[in-house]
Formats: structure tokens, sequence, C-alpha cells
């Protein structure tokens, strides 16, 4: 719910106090059937509400993508288009990441790359065996998986 907030209206919506929602809140609740205070409801999205990085809908990728220029030097083993722009997509988010991991779902990049999540995946894996990326922490159902970018050492 708070992710659908904040696409609503990207500036006016995340700049409003969360405050504002409670009876929203109350009415999703209520039409929802849950059997939950409306303190908890609302606690949950108070707590969730400085943790949304991307608006529902928005792909987190689409900016990064479009400041992509050049592909990088290891991205030309590659026949792929797509593979040649995941390596891209890559190493601009191990850049913007530092010297820290970097995490990266694969619907996500499905979406930007107009693929297939199991296409992406697959891809991911060969990036993986060649050396480009390792797997830092493992995904779960609610974690993007983290990597490291290792094709610029």
């Amino acid at each position: 719910m708070v992710r659908v907030l904040h696409g609503l209206d990207a500036v006016r919506i995340r700049q409003a106090p969360p405050e504002l929602f409670r009876d929203l809140v109350r009415l999703w609740r209520d039409r929802a059937d849950i059997d939950v205070p409306l303190e908890v409801v609302f606690g949950e999205l108070l707590a969730g509400w400085e943790k949304v990085r991307f608006p529902i809908g928005r792909n987190p990728l689409a900016r990064l993508m479009a400041r992509i220029g050049e592909f990088p030097p290891e991205a030309a083993a590659y026949e792929g288009e797509e593979t040649r722009q995941l390596v891209a997509i890559c190493r601009a988010l191990q850049e913007e990441a530092g010297k820290g991991p970097f995490y990266l779902s694969c619907r996500v990049a499905a979406d930007a790359l107009g693929l297939d999540r199991m296409d992406v995946h697959r891809r991911l894996r060969v990036l993986q065996a060649d050396g480009l990326l390792c797997v830092v922490e493992k995904g779960t159902a609610t974690r993007a998986t983290r990597y490291r970018y290792l094709g610029n050492q």
C-alpha cells in the first residue's frame, strides 16, 4: 500500500506526512475485511513510509539505463544485446554501490530489458560462471539477491 501511495503523485505524496493517510488506511482495512486494530495497520504504513525507494509501477533501472553510454569492454564477449545491457547495468549498479554489494531483482531487470524473468536469471548465472559477478547474499521471496561486479578488476 505504501508503494502505491508513493506512486500516485511522486512529488506531493512523498512530501506529505503519512499521518494524513490514517482515514485511507482505515477504509482499506475495512474493505479488505482485516481483523487487525487500525493502529497496527497504520503503524505498518508509518514503518514502511521512509523505506520506499521506488513507487509501484516505476522501474528503478529505467533511470540507470538512460545514463548508460558505451558497454563495458567485457560485454563484448556476449552475443545477445540484452546480455550486454545486463553487463552494463551490473557495472553501473556497482558504481552506484561503491565498494558494497548491489541488489538486482530478476523481475525488475526483466521488465527493464523486455525479457522473461527466468531468461534474466539464466543470463545472470552465465555472468557468474564467467567471473563477472559473484553472489554476496542470495535473495529471498521479499529481498533481491546482492551481487558484486568483478568485471573491471
